[in-house]
């Protein structure tokens, strides 16, 4: 049976921005495409400050839908929640399996979106990328967003249909809802290959945004070690965000010659940047509940570039990675440890496009958004 699949807050300005999100969602409502199913994209009804009208369009043959936010915010989504009301309703195929695929860690939301489907009898089966509970929160709203996400981690599975967990651990923490699950993993395009110079081999890369900040002055740290223990590779750190911590940072440790931020990089570019580099970074700390409990994405794109990660055995890693063998894991996330991984990586470049080639070859295996979405279509097509 052909699916009708809407995806609700699953991006974050969609085609405006450049994210996770948005490239994980993509790839999912392509590959879902191309298994019959009709997909349409709906940002979230918080809205666009750049709209002041709805505004839909189709990219790389995907229709999705934008609200506009003008003026006061819960006015904008008491307006923009009637509008998808109305969508919801004339999207509604009876001779298809309609469902909503949901992503939203603010509850009372969630709650309306359900209430929505609900009514225009959509199933609905949400992703979890999170461990809610586990974020650091500040600012005025603190203590209400914590309440959010208490109890949309403990409550959410049961208004759901069925639950797309990212991770192991999340798969662990949902098994008490009793509901119908598949192991959404990370995802990439490994049959889409741009025009790549050949490997350079001349920097190290970390790709992130600059709210991890004690992940990028771990590398920063690291890396400084490296330099002071004779090695010639630079660094390139592309960020999103606010990056002034991160120049004092690079200022403070006299490295403003060997590491280099980059913003605003086009995809292309970052597929070239990944592939010319010596190794990718994706430090993670075995003392973060969240480090075990998400999958990051930029992973399944590191290894699409065949070049090698350096990583730590934490949460997903040891279910697809061995040591030297597809990738070079760390059992712990210091400076010197870190330092050390890059130290040897760049004294074994053969090794290491060999555990790039084995990356490669993991990633097309486990991470093929076609493999994974032609499973995911018959999962959602019993649901």
């Amino acid at each position: 049976m052909k699916n009708k699949i809407i995806f609700l807050e699953c991006t974050r300005h969609y085609s405006y921005r450049f994210s996770a999100f948005n490239t994980k969602t993509e790839l999912l409502a392509k590959g879902l495409q191309l298994q019959g199913d009709d997909i349409f994209i709906i940002d979230s009804i918080i809205g666009e400050i750049e709209l002041t009208k709805p505004f839909s369009d189709i990219r790389n043959g995907l229709r999705f839908q934008l609200f506009p936010r003008k003026g006061f915010l819960f006015w904008c989504m008491a307006k923009n929640f009637i509008r998808l009301a109305k969508l919801m309703k004339k999207e509604y195929t009876p001779e298809a399996k309609n469902i909503i695929v949901l992503t939203c860690p603010f509850y009372l939301l969630f709650l309306l979106y359900i209430l929505l489907a609900r009514i225009y009898r959509y199933k609905v089966v949400s992703i979890i990328d999170e461990c809610h509970t586990a974020l650091e929160i500040t600012g005025s709203f603190a203590n209400m967003v914590k309440i959010s996400h208490y109890l949309n981690d403990r409550t959410f599975g049961y208004f759901v249909d069925g639950i797309l967990p990212i991770s192991h651990f999340l798969m662990d923490k949902i098994s008490h809802f009793h509901k119908p699950f598949f192991l959404l993993p990370i995802l990439a395009d490994y049959d889409f290959v741009p025009n790549i110079q050949q490997p350079q081999s001349d920097y190290f890369l970390y790709c992130g945004v600059c709210g991890y900040y004690r992940v990028i002055s771990t590398i920063i740290k690291s890396f400084a070690h490296f330099v002071q223990k004779g090695g010639r590779q630079n660094l390139i750190l592309i960020l999103s965000g606010d990056k002034r911590l991160i120049e004092n940072d690079i200022n403070a440790c006299n490295l403003s010659e060997r590491v280099t931020i980059m913003q605003n990089v086009t995809y292309l570019e970052l597929l070239q940047l990944y592939s010319n580099s010596l190794a990718l970074l994706i430090p993670l700390s075995p003392s973060s509940l969240q480090d075990k409990a998400r999958f990051s994405q930029k992973i399944a794109e590191y290894l699409s570039s065949s070049r090698p990660i350096i990583t730590v055995n934490v949460g997903e890693i040891p279910y697809y990675f061995e040591d030297k063998r597809n990738a070079f894991v760390l059992n712990e996330l210091t400076d010197n440890s870190l330092c050390e991984a890059m130290l040897f990586v760049a004294a074994h470049l053969s090794l290491a496009d060999e555990v790039g080639a084995n990356g490669y070859k993991t990633g097309k295996e486990s991470f093929n958004y076609l493999t994974v979405c032609e499973k995911l279509h018959n999962y959602l097509s019993i649901i």
